[in-house]
């Protein structure tokens, strides 16, 4: 069953506050990269049952989440959703449906408002089988600058026997004249205190175009009363803005230490044709590979191959281990993935997951299949919905 984190997760999209970790960069498969910035993005469209408390336009088409049961070796239902869109045509209410003792059951709504094309409220309610009502949850509200820059970010969660909200965390934004983000903080809600207490702190430079140049990140000390360095992110940029070199360093108390380093190719469409990632070894004092991507792309910058490799530091050779492979329908809309591993023993590629699209002829998805063919996880998946691909 999914649930609340969704509205947690459609805003850290939205944002960008993903980027804003204060860990070293992780590297995402295409496929992955794609489905996480568009699960929860509006323009999503369904219908399951209806919600009167508003007046939406539910579009007539269905979303379903279907998931393989190794034991009964068939397709069981897991959840729907539905989507109704307001007069504006943004996305306003999702309604999730689960599925249980054979039959659909209620579990959550959320409700969006937005000013402009940006979110400044949401709120998720679960279903409360006693009553027969959505019940609070979470809620997540934004302030916003002239500019529809994000200011603040508060999330609350409901306390039942309170009967009201409470804090849980906060988000401070902090912008240039060009709308760059130059300061990100992190807070949680001290319960016993009745007071914000800083946790983290993200802290950017540009250069004169507008590129970013280095990212520091910091913690709140209680003791010191003061910020903390933990780590920063050095980069070099092209004329396009692209991050060419990303050094990742940590801060030991006293000096910057290099941890990490992401080295990437970009084509003239800037799109990133190789990334390397290499690893600091202090006792050679160089930089040591690790991981390399190649990814290749059509005449519409959509992805086709990528072939992902590990560094073999005995042999000093680049070991492949996965390879992605996509095609495309119509309208440059995704018809199939392919995921494979290589089989080192055996020397062949294995198939290990794969995604396969369908359209109408107005190139909204009508099916989506996942599968995955590893053995050891019997995770097979099938995933049915009726929306605008992405």
């Amino acid at each position: 069953m999914k649930h609340f984190s969704l509205i947690v997760s459609f805003l850290l999209l939205v944002n960008g506050l993903m980027a804003q970790q204060t860990i070293p960069p992780v590297y995402i498969p295409y496929h992955q990269r794609v489905n996480q910035h568009s699960q929860l993005l509006p323009g999503k469209q369904g219908v399951l049952q209806n919600d009167n408390s508003r007046s939406l336009q539910w579009k007539n088409v269905a979303e379903r989440e279907d998931q393989y049961n190794d034991t009964i070796s068939a397709w069981v239902h897991a959840d729907s959703f539905k989507f109704g869109y307001n007069p504006q045509g943004t996305m306003d209410t999702e309604i999730i449906v689960g599925y249980s003792a054979g039959n659909w059951q209620n579990s959550g709504v959320i409700y969006w408002t937005y000013s402009g094309s940006q979110v400044t409220y949401a709120v998720e309610k679960i279903w409360n089988a006693s009553n027969s009502t959505y019940v609070n949850y979470v809620d997540i509200a934004q302030t916003l600058d002239a500019n529809n820059n994000v200011l603040t970010g508060l999330y609350r969660l409901w306390i039942t026997y309170l009967n009201n909200w409470r804090n849980s965390t906060n988000s401070i934004y902090t912008y240039d004249s060009h709308h760059n983000q130059l300061s990100y903080i992190y807070q949680n809600w001290d319960t016993t205190a009745n007071s914000w207490v800083n946790q983290d702190k993200n802290i950017n430079t540009y250069d004169a175009s507008n590129s970013k140049l280095t990212t520091l990140a910091q913690t709140w000390d209680a003791g010191l009363v003061s910020w903390v360095n933990t780590s920063q992110d050095l980069y070099t940029n092209d004329a396009h803005g692209n991050h060419l070199i990303d050094i990742y360093q940590s801060w030991n108390g006293a000096i910057w230490q290099n941890s990490s380093k992401s080295i990437r190719t970009f084509d003239a469409n800037n799109n990133i044709t190789e990334r390397i990632t290499q690893v600091w070894d202090s006792a050679s004092v160089l930089w040591v590979n690790d991981y390399k991507y190649d990814m290749t792309f059509d005449a519409n910058n959509d992805v086709t191959f990528e072939l992902d490799y590990r560094w073999d530091n005995t042999n000093s050779v680049w070991v492949q281990t996965y390879q992605y492979q996509y095609t495309y329908a119509a309208a440059n809309k995704e018809a199939t993935l392919l995921e494979q591993k290589w089989d080192n023993t055996n020397h062949v590629w294995v198939n290990y997951y794969k995604e396969n699209y369908t359209y109408d002829a107005n190139y909204f998805k009508t099916r989506i299949i996942r599968r995955n063919n590893e053995k050891a996880s019997n995770n097979n998946h099938a995933h049915q919905q009726n929306n605008r691909g992405h």
